[in-house]
Formats: structure tokens, sequence, C-alpha cells
């Protein structure tokens, strides 16, 4: 059973993902004519256009697909923790959904690191895809702490902010949030 719910917990994670990187995508307002924008848009189209018809996108954020990627979180939540209180289930589910958002915003991070020494200035439709999706969060850094001598410090500022926040307040929050409905 164990095994079961290990494949089941890898392959509802890895959808996670893809519906994550939509919703981060069509918050950045990333190239939709991407072909792996395409690829990910065609991917979780199947649940979240008939959800689409009854929860409206707000501004630029797709409610559906945060409300697929939650539920889909928090039954991942059930299966491996074999159930409990629902408030509980859906306080992990919450945090693993924000945990995802940011390890998509660090793996973006760090391919933009790795890409800038391999292959400055390459086109290829995934590094633009990054690029877009990670810009909106770098540029606020960028217009603090503008590059210095061709060096562009806002990425490792950005990683590193991002990661003291998650460390420092989300996860003691969701761990304070989820110990208080327990």
């Amino acid at each position: 059973m164990a095994f079961v719910t290990d494949i089941i917990s890898f392959i509802g994670g890895f959808y996670c993902y893809l519906l994550g990187a939509r919703l981060l995508l069509q918050l950045a307002q990333a190239d939709f004519y991407n072909p792996i924008s395409q690829m990910i848009a065609r991917f979780t189209a199947p649940l979240v256009h008939p959800l689409q018809k009854v929860l409206p996108p707000i501004g630029r954020f797709n409610t559906a697909t945060f409300v697929i990627l939650l539920a889909i979180q928090t039954l991942i939540a059930g299966l491996q923790y074999g159930g409990g209180s629902i408030l509980g289930l859906f306080v992990i589910g919450t945090y693993y959904s924000v945990e995802t958002a940011l390890n998509i915003y660090l793996f973006s991070f760090f391919v933009i690191f790795i890409a800038s020494w391999v292959a400055p200035g390459s086109s290829h439709p995934g590094l633009q895809l990054v690029h877009q999706i990670a810009e909106p969060v770098i540029k606020p850094i960028r217009n603090l702490i503008p590059p210095m001598g061709g060096l562009d410090f806002s990425l490792m500022i950005t990683m590193f902010a991002l990661w003291m926040l998650d460390k420092h307040l989300i996860t003691p929050l969701f761990s304070a949030l989820l110990s208080s409905v327990q």
C-alpha cells in the first residue's frame, strides 16, 4: 500500500508543479505562445477549464488553477498522513502549495544563475520562460540594487530573501497553524 501511495504522491506532486507553473506563468503574463507554456496549459487544461466556468480569475490570478492545486495538495497530504482532521490537511495542503510556488521560483533563479555562465544571451524557449517567471520577483530588488560593474547581485539577494522567508516565516507559521488545529 505504501508503494501505491508513493506513486500517487509522486504523480500528484508533479502535476502540482505543472499547476504551480501555470499559475505563476499567468501571474507574470509570460508568453503564451512559448511551446513550453502551451505544453503546461495543455496538461493542466482538463482540470482547470471546467472549474474556470465557475471560478473566474481575479485579475491575473487564476483562482481555478489555485483551487485545483490546493485540492490536490490536500489530497496528497491526506494520503501521506493517513487522514486526520480536514482543517489540518487543508493547512498542510496550503503549505505544500506555497512550497511548490517557492520551489518553482528558486529553481528558476538557479537556472538563470547557471545559464548566465553556461549560455549567456541564449534564446532557448525554456530559458525565456524561466526569465519571464522570475523577472517580476527580481525586478524590485534590481531597482534597489542596480548591476555594479557588470555583476547583477539582485538574483542572489532575491534567492537568499526567498530562502530566509521560507525558513523563518512560512515554515514556522504553518507549523504553528498546524499545531493549533490538531
